[in-house]
């Protein structure tokens, strides 16, 4: 159901194959403080727009999907259509953040 996930890393491309096995509370625990870790390794800002904050709760929300899919097929199409449209919803957003800006420019000019 999941694609491997590819990406480039310092020069060196990476695959990463998605699992079958159900994760167990203790995967859950770690997933949660992988997460925190990650916020602070990467100084991910609190508060307001950080692409970096945004990326690390994309990817454990990626995580939570492929546990839950892999328990319940339903359920885990059903959180894909809402993560799909929560980001068709922020692009939204950016997209007309990105327009007021240019339009208070040429008022302010």
């Amino acid at each position: 159901m999941f694609l491997p996930r590819e990406w480039e890393e310092d020069g060196k491309k990476y695959i990463q194959y998605v699992s079958p096995e159900k994760a167990t509370r203790e995967q859950a625990r770690d997933l949660f403080k992988a997460l925190d870790q990650k916020i602070k390794e990467r100084q991910a800002r609190e508060k307001g727009i950080c692409p970096v904050r945004e990326e690390l709760y994309s990817q454990c929300f990626d995580e939570i999907i492929r546990q839950v899919t892999i328990e319940c097929p339903e359920r885990g199409l059903l959180l894909l259509r809402v993560r799909d449209e929560i980001r068709m919803t922020i692009a939204s957003y950016q997209t007309l953040y990105e327009r007021y800006k240019i339009l208070l420019l040429r008022i302010i000019l």
